[in-house]
Parts: structure tokens; C-alpha cells; sequence
């Protein structure tokens, strides 16, 4: 299975199957290596290799060091996020704890709520009777006197 191409104005060529192969492959680029530089002998020569050396050793530390930050503050948050789910928890459980509790206080009120009524429904009955025997005893006493003014 060999097809052709067009190269240039005019000019036709068959591709065999084995190049066409070797074409459709992709081909990853290499990374280019630094180069091997020499030390320089003095200060005065070459002083742009060296820089350009100690750029690249300083980029490539600068980039290690991010990562091993950028990893770090990963593991911290990671820790932050698991401790506030604990916090999340416990305090679930503690407003589970303060709802019972609230709910416990909620049926004390309401209980001495109706113990306050009958106690007010017996204080009245209680200043009636009290009311009642003032009545009585001034009765009594209006008749002591009619019946002393009598005799």
C-alpha cells in the first residue's frame, strides 16, 4: 500500500509503508542537556557561561524548592482539612448534647410552669377562704356586741 505524495511543483513520489510508519510516529522532543562548560581561567573571560550556569542551577533549585513547598503545604492542609472535620464532629455531637439538654430544661420549665398555676389556683382559694374567715369573724363579732348591747 503505497501512496503518493506531493513534493515541490509537479513531482509526485510513492511512500513505502515502512516510511510511512517511521512518519506518523510521534517523535518526542529531547530536552537539551546544559553544556558542559569549562571552568573559566580567570575572572575577566567568559563570565556570561558561567552566569548562564549558575542561573540555570539557581532556577532548577528554585523550581525543586517549590515543589517540595508546594508539597509540603499540601500535606498542612490536608492536617487543617482532617481537623477541622473532627471539630465539625464533635461539635455535631455537642449540639446533639445541647439539644437534649435544652429539650430536658424545655419540659422542667413547662412542669413548673403548671406547678405555678395550681400553686396560684390554691393561693386564691386559699385568700378566698383567709377573705371568707375575716368575714365570719367579723360577723361574729357585730353579734358578740348586739348580743352584749342586749343583755
Amino acid at each position: 500500500m503505497d501512496d503518493i505524495i506531493e513534493v515541490g511543483f509537479n513531482k509526485k513520489r510513492k511512500i513505502s509503508d515502512s516510511v510511512k510508519v517511521k512518519l506518523e510516529t510521534p517523535t518526542t522532543p529531547s530536552i537539551p542537556s546544559m553544556p558542559k562548560v569549562k571552568e573559566s581561567p580567570g575572572p575577566y573571560m567568559f563570565p556570561c557561561t558561567n552566569a548562564g550556569r549558575d542561573n540555570y542551577e539557581k532556577a532548577i533549585r528554585s523550581r525543586d524548592t517549590q515543589l517540595t513547598r508546594a508539597g509540603n503545604r499540601e500535606k498542612v492542609l490536608a492536617k487543617e482539612n482532617e481537623a477541622l472535620k473532627q471539630q465539625i464532629l464533635m461539635s455535631n455531637d455537642d449540639n446533639a448534647v445541647l439539644k437534649n439538654e435544652i429539650a430536658r430544661l424545655q419540659t422542667e420549665v413547662a412542669a413548673h410552669k403548671s406547678a405555678m398555676m395550681e400553686m396560684g389556683k390554691t393561693m386564691e382559694r386559699e385568700h378566698e377562704r383567709i377573705h371568707l374567715l375575716k368575714l365570719v369573724e367579723n360577723c361574729v363579732r357585730t353579734l358578740n356586741d348586739v348580743l352584749k348591747m342586749e343583755v
